[in-house]
């Protein structure tokens, strides 16, 4: 199973832009039905609202 780092790019309540990385992630998506973002880690799924978010994806990704 391939694991990565989840970078996640937000604004917060203050419009100041924030980044949060989920290490060990197993996969990621978004759920267009109920506008969520979702991740998975140790065989447990969590959401996130869509709104403020800038960015979801590798952490690998974004710095190349």
């Amino acid at each position: 199973m391939m694991v990565f780092d989840l970078l996640i790019k937000y604004k917060d309540g203050k419009c100041d832009t924030v980044d949060k990385v989920i290490k060990e992630v197993t996969s990621y998506g978004y759920l267009e039905e109920s506008s969520l973002f979702y991740f998975d880690k140790n065989n447990h799924r969590s959401f996130m609202p869509q709104e403020n978010i800038i960015y979801f994806g590798r952490e690998h990704d974004w710095n190349n």
